[in-house]
């Protein structure tokens, strides 16, 4: 399968600069009826000040003047809602009714136009669409909606509130839309309630909703043209949701909510084949883990002699069967998570057999078994997918290491493995939190404050010569090309992440960065071929790790994820100076900002700090680097500094805090940009980093209560983009 479909929904204008904030933050932006809950940042709203909408009352009857009744006949107009247009001065053949047939003819077109109305205004009508674009036709006009005879499949733990309804929406018209959609029972449980749009083969959340009074109908407030949508309730959880850790980790809890399963990696298999177990790796974890089970993960080591010893015997088996349940009981795990991802060929068959024997083991003291199998294709051979989903309770892929290849094999390895028979419905796709660093063939993973360090790094040339008062000094990004030559950070379409490739003296290097753009994009692999959820790797407080928390959280409750791409002006460089002048640096606007620019310097001697900041299109992060103009002493190379990741509350007519840096340079002008219907998950704020005597750039946003302040080059616009 070869998935080339453009994010969904996919605008290409910009999103929205955030104003001053000027009121509360959690300030009710949509008609009274619909009070949007604290916890609800996921729906688009409408601006402060916009009016409620008003819809039509259907009372369309044409007036009479006082004291003379309406005479029709064939050659009288009628408006759009079938009233009458007057006619005076207009021969009409002496008045009166021209025939019976002619009466007729007005009252079937009285009906016609009736039954339009009733169907897309009156308070009875199945649906309501409202526009809220002045350019663009709004209310009944050019908006229609139908019913399906028939409701598609709906996910796991869904249930219909509604019928499916087509929403057919002019060419040209800009939402946002209130829709209003009449429930085919009447409820007062708002619990759980969405709008959801159908494809033709997902479903994907676009709306929280508001019940009406008498709880008769639901509206929401819908960005783009729905298509064909329906209000569905979540009576259980649509995808599984587990994670891991490593023994002494400290658990991110933001997505607990909807987790089934914590796996610690708190033992190995050494090289002789017994089993390595630290002592209390569970203890640090289980009480964070909320409702979650824990689970001991048990990982075949860094050799693969000591896994074979042990699964050379049917006796050896069962000693390294009964030492895994004897380290889960004593550590009052939930189940085992049995990680043997470097299994060679040949013990393929070995290894179903221990599997179902360590099934049976940890049966009796009633413990649950997740199964890890590695995707990639050298591996396949080992593990026999129908025998394992047999023994075990449920399979972890973890996916393809190399992110260029990624997709194609990923999805021809499931496709092969349904075709033979596996039920994917137990196979949960692996994500793991760290970027990808490939050089020559070898791959190594890193954070993504670590892959943007190595992207904002200036060139130390630039400093080693004092420049003249007035004069030029060239500055470099060193791992950063003109993305006007197609280099520097840019989307790749085949890897659905963004990437940058850079020169060092140990040769050429490939950096893929993971975050919620790249995350989403394996969510909808993961959905489109049936598999029964995600398993989030690296699962700690870090904040030099993404934020995929609420990508996660959305996926795993509702089965619905956005495909989207960054904004296309964060990707490229922003040059910024408080003193002097950075020619040719327009930061965050769509003229790209090449990679090396010329700084002209003050005419007073001195040392001046230039600042080089990059974007993932989530996280800022920069770097300075010391300037000295005339003869000023030399200063040592300035430690980095980090702009942080926007909060990301993204709405229309909201407001979404700037990142912050220190020292805050001088205000410029910012640019202007057009909304985004995007919003983006938020950040929770994290302590200041520790100042070292190296470039280590950390991403510290600001509390919610602190107002935006200035970035350099001006205010960044929200993190979400198309």
């Amino acid at each position: 399968m070869d998935d080339r479909r453009p994010p969904n929904p996919y605008r290409p204008d910009p999103p929205l600069f955030p104003p001053d904030d000027d009121g509360p933050e959690d300030e009710p932006l949509v008609r009274p009826r619909r009070r949007r809950e604290e916890h609800e940042d996921l729906t688009p709203r409408f601006e402060r000040d916009a009016p409620a909408p008003v819809f039509d009352d259907g009372n369309d009857s044409p007036p009479a003047p006082p004291g003379e009744p309406w005479r029709w006949d064939e050659d009288d107009e009628f408006d759009d809602f079938g009233g009458r247009r007057s006619n005076r001065g207009r021969g009409d053949g002496g008045g009166g009714y021209a025939s019976d047939r002619g009466l007729v003819r007005i009252v079937a077109l009285l009906a016609v136009l009736g039954a339009i109305v009733a169907a897309l205004v009156l308070p009875w009508s199945p649906v309501r669409v409202i526009g809220r674009d002045s350019t663009a036709p709004t209310g009944t006009d050019g908006i229609t909606a139908s019913a399906r005879d028939n409701m598609p499949t709906l996910p796991n733990g869904f249930t219909a509130l509604s019928k499916l309804y087509d929403v057919r929406v002019p060419d040209g018209a800009k939402g946002p839309w209130s829709i209003e959609v009449t429930l085919t029972q009447a409820t007062q449980d708002a619990s759980n309630l969405g709008m959801y749009a159908y494809d033709g083969s997902r479903w994907t959340r676009i709306a929280n909703v508001a019940l009406a009074p008498g709880g008769t109908a639901a509206s929401g407030d819908v960005a783009s043209p729905p298509g064909a949508l329906a209000v569905l309730r979540r009576t259980g959880q649509a995808k599984a949701l587990a994670l891991i850790v490593q023994a002494g980790d400290r658990l991110d809890t933001r997505a607990l909510d909807a987790t089934s399963i914590v796996a610690v990696m708190g033992a190995s298999v050494g090289n002789d084949g017994a089993l390595q177990a630290t002592n209390g790796a569970l203890q640090g974890i289980a009480p964070s883990a909320g409702k979650a089970k824990v689970y001991l993960g048990v990982s075949d080591g860094t050799e693969t002699q000591g896994l074979v010893k042990a699964l050379s015997s049917t006796t050896l088996q069962g000693a390294h069967a009964e030492s895994i349940a004897a380290a889960a009981k004593s550590q009052n795990a939930a189940g085992v998570y049995l990680d043997y991802r470097n299994l060679p060929g040949a013990q393929k068959d070995a290894f179903s057999a221990f599997v179902k024997m360590l099934r049976e083991r940890l049966q009796r003291d009633q413990l649950g078994l997740v199964i890890g199998i590695p995707g990639s294709a050298g591996a396949n051979g080992a593990y026999d997918w129908n025998a394992l989903a047999g023994s075990a309770d449920g399979i972890w892929l973890r996916g393809v290491a190399d992110p260029a290849v990624y997709y194609d094999q990923m999805e021809q390895l499931l496709s092969t493995r349904k075709a033979g028979n596996t039920d994917l419905a137990k196979v949960s796709l692996i994500l793991d939190r760290r970027s990808v660093d490939r050089r020559a063939q070898q791959m190594s993973q890193l954070s993504l404050r670590d892959a943007l360090t190595i992207a904002s790094t200036i060139d130390p040339k630039a400093e080693a010569t004092a420049a003249a008062a007035g004069g030029t000094v060239a500055l470099r990004a060193l791992n950063l090309g003109d993305a006007q030559q197609g280099a520097g950070l840019r989307w790749d379409t085949t890897a659905r992440s963004v990437a940058f490739a850079y020169n060092a003296a140990d040769g050429a290097h490939n950096v893929w960065i993971e975050n919620r753009f790249s995350a989403a994009f394996r969510m909808d692999l993961a959905s489109r071929l049936g598999l029964a959820g995600i398993v989030v790797d690296q699962a700690k407080q870090d904040d030099a790790l993404p934020d995929l928390w609420s990508t996660a959280l959305l996926f795993a409750q509702d089965g619905s994820v956005k495909l989207e791409r960054p904004f296309g002006p964060y990707l490229a460089p922003c040059w910024s100076a408080a003193q002097g002048t950075v020619e040719g640096s327009k930061c965050w606007s769509a003229d790209a900002t090449p990679a090396s620019v010329n700084w002209r310097a003050p005419q007073q001697s001195g040392t001046y700090n230039v600042r080089l900041v990059v974007s993932d299109g989530t996280t800022f992060v920069g770097q300075e680097l010391g300037l000295r103009v005339g003869t000023a002493t030399p200063t040592p190379t300035p430690t980095g500094t980090a702009t942080p990741t926007p909060t990301a509350t993204a709405r229309p007519g909201g407001t979404t805090p700037a990142p912050t840096s220190t020292p805050t340079p001088r205000p410029t002008t910012a640019p202007t940009a057009a909304p985004t219907a995007t919003p983006a998950p938020t950040s929770a704020p994290t302590p200041p980093p520790i100042q070292t005597s190296t470039p280590v750039p950390s991403t510290t946003p600001p509390p919610a209560t602190t107002p935006p302040t200035t970035f350099p080059g001006g205010v960044p616009p929200g993190p979400a983009g198309q």
